[in-house]
């Protein structure tokens, strides 16, 4: 779903009127179950990658509220370095593995001419 599509102004519309009819936590909660609806629409292979960044955040967050000043800071850079993992792994993988065989190719071809 694009941004500038009408099946997204259409959810962008219910969600508004859904939302603005909730009350307290509900909100809350109905803007993540939204936020994961959305990411579904772009690929269903990839809704657990974003549950589990939310729960690695989820639990970070529950860390930083019972930690003491030094821990605190810990939790948000390790929550912040799993994230930028997460990310590196997915966007950077298929790059890394053909610049890897294209390598391994250019060594083994290099080892076959000099003997």
């Amino acid at each position: 779903m694009l941004f500038n599509s009408f099946s997204f102004f259409i959810f962008f519309v219910i969600f508004f009127i859904i939302y603005y009819s909730l009350k307290g936590n509900l909100r809350i909660y109905f803007c993540l179950a939204s936020s994961y609806l959305f990411y579904s629409f772009f690929s269903l292979k990839f809704l657990s990658l974003i549950f589990f960044s939310t729960l690695i955040d989820f639990i970070a967050g529950k860390k930083i509220d019972e930690a003491k000043d030094t821990l605190r800071i810990f939790y948000l850079f390790l929550s912040i370095f799993l994230n930028l993992l997460i990310l590196g792994i997915f966007k950077y993988y298929n790059f890394s593995l053909i610049r890897l065989q294209i390598f391994y190719y250019y060594l083994i071809y290099q080892l076959k001419l000099e003997h």
